[in-house]
């Protein structure tokens, strides 16, 4: 008999627990779900195109993720501008090398 006592005990305070810890993450899910209102729909003018998800975080101030990647982002192309900048002169400098060597040639024969 004292067996089976000890067993109902335990069994209600499992219940008794699970409940409680069902109740707190139905609350916790009704929380979720109303802050998940209150949140925009997020514009489609990101330039880093889902990245740019990152900056509708809300701690942003302690993640600075989608700042540092947008510049990044804006260096990278400053770099390939000046990299296509520099392909052109380069390849004007390599036509002009050449031409001098090609009249060069000329005036010694």
């Amino acid at each position: 008999m004292k067996n089976k006592d000890t067993l109902e005990g335990r069994e209600k305070a499992f219940i008794s627990e699970f409940q409680d810890h069902l109740q707190s993450v139905n609350r916790d899910l009704t929380e979720l779900e109303r802050l998940s209102n209150l949140v925009g729909r997020p514009s489609e003018s990101h330039p880093l195109h889902n990245s740019g998800l990152l900056s509708l975080d809300p701690v942003q101030d302690k993640t600075p993720l989608y700042s540092q990647l947008l510049q990044a982002y804006k260096w990278s192309n400053k770099v390939r501008d000046v990299n296509e900048q520099s392909a052109v002169f380069l390849s004007l400098q390599d036509r002009m090398s050449y031409i001098s060597l090609f009249i060069g040639s000329e005036v010694k024969f």
